[in-house]
């Protein structure tokens, strides 16, 4: 919504000045090498007079991630004056960080409704200036645009419902597109162009751009995290699904931005997710130094230039998947011919072999731990003492576990608090 983030971008030290219609301040705003000046004027073609009661708005956003933050933005009232309306908007460039995007829009309010939207035009904030020449308003109906955003393969595109209109982004291309009808879901077609369409059925969508049909659309802000990682000195924190989130404990960095196609090798894949940031994930095992829980992957990330190290991926795929044949319980090795196993369901569930019985019982695993439910189901049968011992042993060891490691020869150990091991091979 337009009058979101209103305290925020005024409290950055923004400057705005629509022509002639300043209420309280006759000269223009001075700016300075600290300052991004952007201006343009803000337009439209229908030959509709604006109510006196009319207010001009000219915002900046952050358009990074799909949380949209608004930067920068003043709210001018037209008293009577009439398109076309030149801004000049000077932003502090302490408010624009690196390896973000922004983008500009103007709007007219009335009664604080929107009646005239232009669309978000992206800029770059490295330049000295900016002219946006101008900004062309659409007529709104039925109250504010509701803003998706979705990513295709690996394009990203937004779109705005308008009251049964669409206006959809792709790059730098917008299209304004209207409902057609459908037999589920929301269709629209682009007005100039009936082989661009875009059809969107709950959290995904088909895009169709001048007759080549796009990789399926997916929102890019419901998309669940598939990756984690996280390391030391500092500490810092990664997920990465559709979109990736960057952050260090101090609070000092965040950045949010669409994942890109990563670059793969045998062994490994990197994302240059910013110009600021880059993230190489190596199929290699690593143990964090904290907690010394073991994950699948070890994870470089390059920050501004600085390399930064810690350990990512689910443990649970370390446990899961596979038969663990036991090979020795508390150092004392097992009973030849023997079989005891342990398998770890994606279910939370254990079961196997104790050496005579099939048990079967639950687990959990945490960030930081490794523990196995001491109520254990069992068949009943009867076996030699030898077995029935190390099965005994077996199951009170399991239920006194506390974490578990793999060693370089990718043995699993489970071990308990007081010292205790089960060593298991695949």
């Amino acid at each position: 919504m337009f009058r979101a983030g209103l305290t925020a971008g005024v409290s950055v030290g923004v400057l705005l000045m629509l022509a002639g219609c300043a209420s309280d301040a006759g000269e223009k705003p001075s700016t300075s090498a600290h300052a991004l000046t952007i201006k343009g004027t803000l337009v439209y073609r229908e030959r509709i007079a604006l109510p006196p009661d009319s207010t001009a708005v000219v915002d900046l956003r952050d358009t990074s991630s799909a949380r949209v933050a608004v930067v920068a933005e003043q709210r001018v009232a037209l008293a009577g004056r009439q398109v076309p309306i030149p801004f000049e908007l000077a932003v502090a460039r302490a408010a624009l960080p690196g390896g973000k995007t922004y983008s500009v829009r103007g709007a007219i309010e009335q009664a604080g409704q929107v009646t005239w939207l232009s669309a978000a035009t992206i800029i770059d904030p490295q330049q000295d200036a900016i002219d946006l020449g101008m900004l062309n308003l659409q007529p709104v109906q039925g109250g504010e645009p509701v803003t998706l955003f979705w990513r295709c393969g690996d394009q990203l595109a937004d779109t705005e419902e308008i009251g049964g209109k669409l206006r959809l982004t792709l790059g730098g291309t917008h299209y304004n597109m209207r409902q057609v009808e459908s037999a589920s879901g929301a269709r629209y077609a682009a007005l100039d162009d009936a082989t661009t369409t875009f059809w969107s059925k709950g959290e995904r969508a088909r895009l169709t751009v001048k007759g080549k049909a796009w990789p399926e659309c997916v929102r890019a802000d419901r998309v669940a995290v598939a990756f984690r990682a996280a390391g030391h000195e500092p500490d810092w924190q990664l997920g990465m699904g559709t979109r990736t989130l960057f952050t260090t404990a101090d609070g000092t960095t965040h950045i949010e931005a669409l994942t890109p196609i990563a670059e793969a090798t045998a062994s490994s894949r990197r994302y240059t997710v910013t110009p600021a940031l880059q993230v190489t994930i190596a199929n290699r095992l690593c143990v964090d130094t904290m907690s010394g829980m073991p994950r699948p992957n070890s994870v470089t990330v390059l920050l501004d230039g600085r390399e930064l190290h810690g350990c990512g991926g689910d443990p649970a795929s370390l446990l899961q998947g596979v038969e663990w044949r036991v090979e020795d319980i508390a150092g004392a090795g097992i009973v030849d011919g023997s079989r005891a196993t342990l398998n770890f369901g994606a279910d939370g569930q254990l079961a196997g072999s104790g050496s005579c019985n099939q048990y079967s019982g639950s687990y959990t695993l945490t960030g930081e731990a490794l523990r196995v439910s001491s109520k254990t189901a069992m068949t009943l049968m009867a076996c030699v003492p030898e077995l029935m011992d190390q099965e005994s042993r077996l199951l009170q060891l399991l239920s006194q576990v506390q974490r578990f490691k793999i060693s370089a020869d990718g043995a699993l150990i489970l071990e308990t608090g007081d010292g205790g091991t089960i060593t298991a091979r695949r």
